[in-house]
């Protein structure tokens, strides 16, 4: 097996898992009461896949913006004393 195809199939598998939480965290109604590892065995998967999916769902790029709206609202002599 090529290396590009085992890369390709991980990246699939980490999409996968990652609508897996994403559709079972929809099902989950207020109140209900359960674990995280409870939660992962619903799942059937590992804290490891959990957090790869996870990561993978993170948008670098709002999370920059994020952080460069909160940079521009706070006042240039706020910016400067803390640095």
């Amino acid at each position: 097996m090529k290396l590009g195809t085992c890369v390709s199939r991980t990246v699939i598998h980490v999409v996968e898992n990652a609508q897996k939480i994403k559709d079972e965290l929809d099902s989950i109604k207020y109140g209900d009461d359960i674990t995280f590892q409870q939660f992962l065995g619903k799942l059937a998967m590992s804290e490891e896949s959990y957090f790869l999916a996870l990561r993978h769902t993170i948008k670098r790029n709002s999370l920059f913006l994020k952080t460069l709206q909160i940079f521009l609202k706070t006042p240039w002599r706020q910016v400067k004393a803390q640095n």
